[in-house]
């Protein structure tokens, strides 16, 4: 792939990735695909500027994907839905 392409899937998957506050399924299904075009980028040469961005657009998904439960056994809201992150 040459850089126009890298942009274009990029720009695609960014569009995407706007607006998805609320809604962790689609984001972990577009996260699945931000983390296919990482790989491929890694594996292909694709200019750094867009692997850089691509990775930052991995882990904001990755946060909006997580799962809202807290899992520090010394937090009172243990398994449940946590107050404090």
């Amino acid at each position: 792939m040459d850089s126009r392409e890298w942009q274009s899937r990029l720009s695609d998957l960014e569009a995407e990735a706007e607006g998805l506050e609320g809604r962790r399924e689609r984001a972990k299904a577009l996260k699945a695909r931000v983390e296919l075009a990482l790989s491929d980028a890694n594996d292909g040469g694709c200019p750094t500027n867009i692997a850089e961005r691509l990775d930052l657009l991995l882990m904001l998904l990755s946060e909006l994907s997580r799962e809202n439960v807290c899992t520090n056994t010394r937090c009172p809201h243990y398994y449940r839905r946590c107050k404090m992150r």
